[in-house]
């Protein structure tokens, strides 16, 4: 490790339904094993993260590492935006699906092992008119399935993720919309519309297969009105990277997404619910936004 460079690593304590506090003794016996300085800080209230990440960066400390799930990576981000500063992860969270985009395991040792490599890359983000973000973004079922999630007691991982398929699944029917990508205008009843940095999304749904997170584009996943049948039948296809062959599907790659609802539609960024209620979401994309370390070949 360069000890010029110490780290801040802001924990977020409930992340993956309290794990991170249960791992943090680990944490802290390993990084001294490795010989980093080091500071961490804990967070207490929502947003409470992007003060932390804007201060750090802001009186001298040039790496700021999220000992977290993707709802408070997503956090550091605004809070780094129009700094200098590199973000690093520590995957300790529900979905952990940005760190799967930098391929860094849930194994703290291994983790911090890349961590200490320090190998960055410019990667782009996102940005609605509330926040910016960095894995994806998604408008309908899939914002629906994180707003199940968030209402489950007792249950994380694939387990969680599972059940809240199933309550969306029982609730959920295609909302009329207007959608724009590409120069493509598409309008009728949309079962979900997403925009992917990343390639997953729920804890490992890749509904964009194919994302990068350095191609200054998103990778744009649509999916038509699709019967319950059709869904099952195709379920697996979310984990294999093969959801470009179901009929129902489209995958295109924008800059930009439009998205007008007839109805209130649900909408969530890395994971995180913005709205049940969306009419209107306008998303664009800032190539190269910030330095992230990642295990990059």
């Amino acid at each position: 490790m360069d000890r010029q460079r110490p780290l801040k690593i802001i924990v977020n304590p409930v992340a993956g339904r309290g794990t991170a506090a249960k791992k943090l003794p680990t944490l802290r016996r390993q990084l001294a094993d490795l010989g980093c300085e080091y500071q961490i800080e804990l967070t207490h209230r929502p947003m409470e993260a992007a003060d932390i990440a804007n201060r750090s960066a802001k009186t001298g400390w040039d790496t700021i590492v999220a000992f977290c799930g993707d709802g408070t990576v997503n956090e550091v981000v605004n809070g780094l935006i129009g700094t200098d500063a590199v973000l690093g992860v520590l995957p300790c969270g529900t979905g952990n699906d940005f760190s799967r985009s930098l391929r860094i395991p849930k194994d703290i040792s291994a983790a911090l092992r890349i961590l200490t490599r320090r190998r960055t890359k410019h990667v782009d983000i996102g940005h609605t008119r509330q926040r910016y973000f960095i894995n994806g973004m998604g408008i309908g079922f899939d914002a629906l399935v994180n707003y199940e999630s968030r209402r489950i007691r007792g249950l994380r991982g694939p387990i969680l993720y599972g059940v809240s398929i199933l309550r969306a699944l029982q609730k959920y029917t295609a909302v009329e919309m207007e959608v724009r990508f590409n120069g493509s205008r598409r309008v009728g009843k949309t079962y979900l519309i997403a925009a992917g940095n990343g390639f997953s999304v729920g804890g490992g749904f890749m509904l964009t297969p194919d994302a990068l997170l350095d191609d200054a584009l998103f990778d744009i996943c649509h999916v038509d009105n699709v019967s319950l049948a059709t869904i099952f039948r195709h379920f697996r296809k979310l984990f294999n990277g093969k959801i470009g062959t179901v009929r129902q599907v489209t995958l295109d790659r924008s800059p930009n997404l439009v998205v007008a609802g007839r109805t209130g539609m649900p909408v969530h960024i890395d994971g995180e619910v913005l709205t049940t209620q969306a009419r209107h979401v306008e998303v664009s994309l800032i190539p190269s936004a910030i330095q992230v370390i990642g295990n990059w070949n």
